[in-house]
């Protein structure tokens, strides 16, 4: 996680995010990319805005296999 240094907005390590949630890393980026979300790339990493995934995974809980609501937890004491 790293805070944007221009703005208040908070960003989390997109495959560190999944691995540790086990979340499915392709299917998150799969529902990000058609979702319209921005994937910020930053020294080879993928980052997402946290505001962004927690919609994406309430909208998509019930499709998604691994600890979702532990993740949504994670995210909403980020903000």
């Amino acid at each position: 996680m790293r805070k944007a240094s221009s703005n208040t907005e908070t960003y989390v390590g997109l495959f560190s995010f999944c691995r540790r949630f086990k979340l499915k890393y392709h299917t998150i980026k799969y529902l990000a990319i058609k979702s319209k979300l921005r994937i910020f790339r930053f020294n080879n990493l993928s980052y997402v805005e946290v505001n962004s995934m927690l919609c994406l995974l309430r909208g998509n809980k019930n499709f998604l296999s691994g600890n979702v609501e532990q993740a949504i937890d994670y995210l909403e004491t980020l903000i």
